[in-house]
């Protein structure tokens, strides 16, 4: 229509042209911010209407705050916008439809024109953004050229005025700036000065002091913790770390913080300060006193748009903030004023008078201190008050304490002296840990325990909010709870984090005692269990309980960051910092070189629940009670509490990996291989863990068909992202004492990390069997014909060292036996994000003189069903094999729909259409896609055809026929073991659990349960679930939507793999690198949904 999208590039292009002329109307310097003349009286005041078309919006109002230049950079912008509103004004457009969601009666007209309003409002707020960047762009002299979208993510503060003020909350957004009250109070002003503060609030137009905000102080009343030893004027909360010259404290006054260099420096002569200012809003001192901005409306709350705002530009609008402050006092006769706190809460106004010597920003202020002789260093690293520290600020504090001397004091200050000060005295007693006395990082001595101060305030955040938690007292399982109660190690997450790294367990004990020592006022793991008993509470509202699963969820966060940071002390990779080593790695680079630290991380970001949640009791719980009470021999019991290896540790056993009831596969019968399966016209083979025995058989298998004769190799791809060793021959896997079932596995850890773990855990073993004499305590499945059920029990094994081997080790043996054979390990799980490097790992594995590929899995099924398509899909692009319905037919037969089984059809056509593949998204897909019919019917070829989904359902109907039985017993083959032979019935639940997946994980048709491997069954069952899922169950609708979008994600990975190989060389061009060039191809893939 030449409208929206050409209007705005006319914008875009008159900015830039006016740049280049230098008429932006923004200063060619790199300023403070200029602020705009203030008028007298009534003129600065507009309308109702007016502000609407002046796009005085609060998201606006919030950005030109933060956004150096950013006053000047809307006034260009409306300039440019209004000389180019031949056929739509941009600022008008976002009014209208703002008055059409006000007055709109019919809800889908009204919802539209909310997604237009927020679209508009976010295009002008990116212009104003635009403008700015143009500007420095030209101001800055640099030789590396920066392009905005660089600029933008350099700003992630930007973002989240986007994110926390539009897009969670865009009816909020309809808010503007409303002086139509304080108007009508204008005439009560005398003398210039106005009583009341909500007109000064309404008159004030500056850069950062803008309208309708105010200066709070800082101090309020209660701050002070009643419980804490010392007590220093001016500087609330101040209190010593035990042991370590490390010091915490609130926002103090100016003489409050010469009390505490004074205290800190008086044991020892002119010992020199390192100061860190924790906070991320500004902060201004005028009269000695510190302030800090609010809105006028929110008095009490910070302000939303600081997150990820960086050192400099935080320091630069307290520098603007000043200014503001200096010019509003010239038109009052020298005053400002400000609000107060009553002992009550009541907020009270009151004027100060300043100069420019009575208002300094922080740096200002120990820059003074500096030059009057104190010994004192200042440094800001701003965190998100109840938000983690980045990466970034953990390597900003550890360079900061690595070039200071060795007797320097650190004071962390934050605004309650709480939150994050506390993680930060934390991180410091690491460090000094660490560089004193280097690695391994430990506790000295034990003589600080009788210090450790109540913290009955622990668990809230820094402002306001902890009231509902601060009654709530839980043990953290030293000793003083009870064997049942919930503890801080029953969180698998952390349990398998410290497993994951070489020194996790000794550095992690050493973070705890760190913990313990800085929990004068917050103790970070009671948070994290705090939080989580307020979240299980039925009787409080669900407002807070959502609050508290937030918030529990960003202690956690917190806590395993500190766990990741200590074990990176604790490794070689900060030798180099602290004069140790040549190595210097920094913490962020480490992180980004471990992937499956991320995806835990990640995993508490998108279903905290999942580690908050109270269990609910179920069948699987009447199977760890018999395994508890066969342990009640105490020198079982206490060897497996005295484990103290690095995987396996306190309270892990090994368990064998086979089970009572066990089948292998009905179509090749493989002796110590269960669930084998074949991909029928490809070589293409799959198997659940093996014996060393039934690897052997599995290959001569695969000899004997002919598949691997001729010297040709068979590549085996081992799938597994959970520890596994050999004992014995016999596979034995990693597991917790109370929960001897649950699966262990590392979501997205590499393969070189898995099998470092697996060599670790091989260590442990060893020196377990070389100390108790050439024995172990191993723990193996038994059914009790009795109980109808399995249970968890140990026994002793004889071993010899050389009988324990890790996967790797096993078949590389069977290689130098003679078998031609090519391992690699690539984990690959359907938990795991979906990505394309997965399939690059996957399709390079193909090898021109490979005669077959062996696919190794912890089950047999899931992760391997996506792993087969794959190299069957690159297989047939190479035309190496030739498949009996190969794609060309599909593409013939092309739009007819492929045929569905009967037994697994749906009774509605739009569930049909759900089984056929044709998702909203994926057909969205296709219209962008090259070839994109073309490569979706080749997918579905291979996925639904009628022998490859026998492979992926044959375990399925097996189920399903078992639940006739009453009680869903399977009766299966037994599997041959070196040890002992099991064949008994089990029942349904046990058996899905044995396999560490949760028993939804498996299609029953009868309930309506899901596939084994069919991508089309997983993502339509989830689907189904879903509509089905019972509204306020919160965790598990979240459940199916992460695993419902991961299947999906992997559809959508398997169409565009193939037509990337209809466009693209594999040789020359990996997958990644031509998804990469295809950006609306990465946004489709970053907003599939299945519950549209």
């Amino acid at each position: 229509m030449g409208r929206g999208r050409t209007t705005t590039g006319m914008v875009v292009a008159t900015l830039i042209y006016f740049n280049r002329i230098g008429a932006s109307g923004i200063s060619r310097r790199i300023s403070i911010g200029r602020v705009s003349d203030m008028n007298n009286g009534a003129d600065s005041l507009l309308s109702s209407e007016e502000a609407i078309r002046r796009g005085e919006y609060t998201v606006i109002r919030s950005l030109i705050r933060v956004l150096e230049g950013g006053v000047e950079g809307k006034r260009q912008v409306d300039k440019v916008i209004d000389r180019c509103a031949s056929m739509q004004n941009l600022r008008e457009a976002i009014a209208t439809y703002r008055n059409s969601i006000l007055h709109q009666p019919d809800e889908m007209k009204r919802e539209a024109s909310l997604s237009f309003f927020v679209e508009y409002l976010e295009r002008y707020y990116f212009l104003i953004c635009f403008a700015v960047y143009l500007h420095t762009k030209s101001a800055v002299t640099s030789t590396v050229e920066c392009s905005f979208a660089e600029w933008m993510r350099a700003r992630p503060e930007l973002y989240s005025i986007l994110r926390r003020l539009l897009r969670r909350d865009p009816m909020g957004a309809l808010g503007y700036l409303n002086a139509e009250k304080s108007l009508m109070k204008l005439a009560e002003s005398a003398n210039g000065r106005p009583y009341e503060m909500s007109v000064v609030a309404a008159l004030r137009n500056g850069a950062v002091l803008g309208s309708q905000t105010v200066l709070k102080s800082d101090h309020c009343p209660g701050c002070q913790n009643s419980t804490l030893p010392e007590r220093v004027e001016g500087a609330p909360n101040f209190r010593e770390v035990p042991g370590f010259s490390v010091y915490g404290v609130a926002n103090p006054t100016i003489d409050g913080i010469r009390s505490v260099i004074q205290r800190v420096g008086s044991s020892r002569a002119g010992r020199p300060v390192f100061w860190h200012n924790m906070r991320e809003e500004p902060v201004i001192y005028i009269n000695g006193k510190p302030f800090v901005l609010r809105e006028v409306e929110r008095p009490y709350k910070n302000m939303l748009e600081y997150t990820g705002i960086d050192c400099e530009r935080v320091e630069r609008m307290e520098a603007r903030l000043k200014q503001d402050i200096l010019c509003e006092s010239e038109r009052f006769g020298g005053a400002i004023m400000v609000i107060h706190e009553t002992d009550d809460g009541q907020i009270y106004d009151a004027w100060e008078h300043v100069n420019s010597d009575l208002v300094q920003t922080p740096r200002e202020v120990f820059s003074c201190l500096e030059a009057e002789g104190h010994q004192v260093k200042y440094a800001r690293v701003p965190i998100t008050d109840g938000k983690a520290p980045k990466s970034s600020d953990f390597d900003t504090l550890s360079k900061n304490m690595a070039s200071a001397s060795k007797d320097t004091a650190f004071v962390f200050n934050c605004q309650m002296g709480r939150g994050r000060t506390t993680t930060g005295t934390v991180i410091a007693c690491l460090l000094k840990l660490r560089i004193d006395y280097g690695k391994p990082i430990r506790i000295l001595s034990d003589d600080w325990s009788s210090c450790v101060m109540d913290d009955s305030s622990s668990s809230g955040e820094e402002t306001v909010g902890d009231e509902a938690v601060s009654t709530s007292r839980v043990d953290l399982g030293t000793g003083r709870k009870s064997s049942r109660a919930f503890g801080i190690n029953d969180i698998l997450l952390l349990w398998k984090i410290t497993r994951l790294f070489d020194n996790g367990v000794e550095c992690r004990e050493a973070l705890d005692a760190v913990i313990d020592r800085c929990s004068a006022l917050q103790n970070i793991r009671d948070a994290v269990l705090r939080y989580r008993e307020l979240f299980n509470l039925q009787r409080v509202e669900p407002r807070v309980r959502r609050v508290a699963l937030n918030r529990g969820a960003e202690y956690l966060e917190r806590y395993f960051r500190l766990i990741a940071f200590s074990a990176y002390l604790g490794s070689e990779a900060f030798d180099g910092f602290c004069g140790q080593g040549e190595c210097k790695m920094t913490f962020k680079s480490w992180l980004q070189q471990r992937s499956e630290v991320q995806a835990m991380k990640w995993s508490i970001r998108l279903r905290p629940g999942r580690f908050f949640t109270v269990p609910v009791m179920s069948p699987l719980e009447d199977l760890r009670t018999p395994y508890e009470t066969q342990h009640g021999d105490a020198v079982m019991e206490a060897i497996i509490r005295a484990r103290n290896g690095s995987v396996l540790g306190k309270g892990s056993i090994l368990k064998m990996y086979f089970f009572p009831g066990q089948r292998t596969s009905s179509n090749i019968q493989i002796h110590g291989a269960p669930h084998v399966y074949e991909v029928p016209g490809y070589p293409v083979y799959s198997m659940a863990t093996p014996t060393i025995t039934g690897a052997k058989e599995m290959l001569s298998f695969l000899v004997s068909k002919g598949s691997a004769a001729s010297g040709k190799k068979v590549v085996i791809t081992d799938l597994r992202e959970e520890a596994v060793v050999y004992i014995n021959g016999i596979p034995f896997v990693l597991r917790e004492l109370n929960k001897p079932v649950d699966t262990l596995k590392h979501v997205g850890i590499t393969g070189p990390v898995v099998e470092h773990m697996e060599t670790r855990l091989k260590e442990d073993i060893i020196l377990e069997v070389t100390q108790s004499g050439g024995r172990m305590l191993l723990h193996r499945e038994e059914y009790s014909p009795t109980l109808n059920q399995s249970s968890v029990v140990g026994y002793w094994e004889n071993i010899f060292t050389e009988d324990v081997k890790t996967p790797a080790e096993v078949f590389a043996t069977l290689k130098d036996e003679g078998f031609d054979i090519v391992y690699q390990r690539i984990p690959l799980t359907r938990e795991r994000e979906a990505l394309s490097s997965d399939i690059d790992a996957i399709q390079y594995c193909k090898d021109d003189s490979a005669g077959c590929y062996l696919y190794v899995s912890h089950t047999g099924f899931g992760g391997v069903a996506y792993a087969m398509v794959i190299i069957c899909i690159r297989l047939d692009a190479d035309l190496n094999v030739q498949h009996d319905a190969s794609c060309s037919l599909a593409v013939t037969q092309f739009p007819l729909p492929l045929p569905i089984p009967d037994a697994l059809s749906y009774s509605a056509s739009g569930e049909a259409t759900l089984k056929a593949g044709d998702y909203r998204d994926i057909l969205s897909l296709m219209r962008v896609l090259p070839h994109g019919p073309r490569s979706k019917a080749c997918v579905d070829s291979i996925i639904e055809s009628p022998d490859y989904r026998k492979l992926t359902l044959n375990h399925r109907h097996t189920i399903t026929a078992g639940v006739g039985l009453g009680l869903g017993t399977l009766h299966h083959e037994p599997t041959p073991q070196a040890h002992h032979q099991h064949h008994h019935p089990q029942t349904l639940h046990h058996w899905a659990c044995a396999h560490g997946q949760n028993l939804h994980y498996f299609t029953v048709v009868s309930g309506g349960r899901r596939g084994a491997g069919n991508i089309h069954d997983d993502i339509g069952n989830y689907t189904v679930e879903l509509k089905q899922a019972c509204t306020g169950n919160e965790e598990r609708q979240a459940y199916l939507i992460d695993m419902g979008v991961k299947a999906l994600r992997r559809y959508f990975f398997l169409i565009t793999f193939r037509s990337y190989l209809y466009c693209a060389s594999a040789i020359d061009t990996s997958f990644t690198s031509w998804m990469n060039a295809r950006p609306e191809l990465g946004y489709l893939c970053k907003h599939l949904r299945i519950d549209k």
